[in-house]
């Protein structure tokens, strides 16, 4: 869960885009 947090902003911009 360490790069649970850079995969969140990740997927967050992704679907935002």
């Amino acid at each position: 869960m360490i790069c649970f947090g850079g995969i969140n902003i990740v997927i967050w911009i992704w679907r935002n885009y």
